[in-house]
Parts: C-alpha cells; structure tokens; sequence
C-alpha cells in the first residue's frame, strides 16, 4: 500500500528541496518500485513528495499518515470500496477516492471509521 506522511510547509526542514522528490500527481507505489524501494520513507509538502529515507528522523516526525486510494467506479460507494481495500488502516489514515463521474472524495480515518472530510467534481 503506497503511504506518505504530510508535513506542512511550516514544519518542512530547510534542506526538505535537496531530496529526491517527484510531483504528487505521480505514481507513489511506481516511484517505489522502480526507483527508491519498497521501504522507502515518503513525506509530501505542498505539491511534492519526498523520499528522506537517508534522514529517517523527518518522516517519523510527520504528523499525518496519508494512503492515496484513487479507484474508478460508480458501482460500490466510496466507503464500501474503503473498507473492503483498507480493512486494518490505523487511525489518521487519509484516503482520496475519485470515480468514473469526476467526484473526488477525501477521507480520514478517525475513531476507528472513514469519515468525509471533502467533496469535489474534478471536471
């Protein structure tokens, strides 16, 4: 499951810039596979993410941890496609589910359960 830890600009350390980082419109699982291993330590600031496996202290001080779900459906509700893909995600998980209509859905896990934190038409 491709995860990345948030971190806002205001808590970003000053050299944050000088690791390897892609667009978060990009592939996290195939930046993984193909470029930084499996077990690669991920933290997103802003537009970008950056693999700070080399400096470990600045992914485990992030606070959130966020999972990016992004399915194509208009079959299952949102929350039944979580459940059944996330079934044993920790709380303070965060999980964007977008479907085949343009609906972007985003979600945080909170008390043991997916709660609906935003809501938009992409298109």
């Amino acid at each position: 499951m491709p995860r990345v830890k948030i971190i806002n600009k205001e808590e970003a350390p000053e050299n944050l810039s000088s690791f390897p980082n892609f667009h978060r419109s990009g592939s996290i699982a195939g930046m993984k596979k193909l470029y930084y291993g499996k077990d690669a330590l991920l933290v997103r600031c802003g537009d970008y993410i950056y693999n700070v496996t080399s400096e470990p202290k600045i992914y485990h001080n992030a606070e959130k941890l966020i999972t990016y779900c992004i399915i194509s459906t208009t079959d299952n509700p949102h929350l039944e496609i979580l459940n059944e893909y996330y079934p044993k995600v920790k709380n303070g998980a965060f999980a964007e589910v977008t479907n085949n209509s343009g609906v972007k859905k985003k979600f945080l896990f909170e008390n043991n359960q997916w709660n609906l934190i935003e809501a938009k038409l992409t298109h």
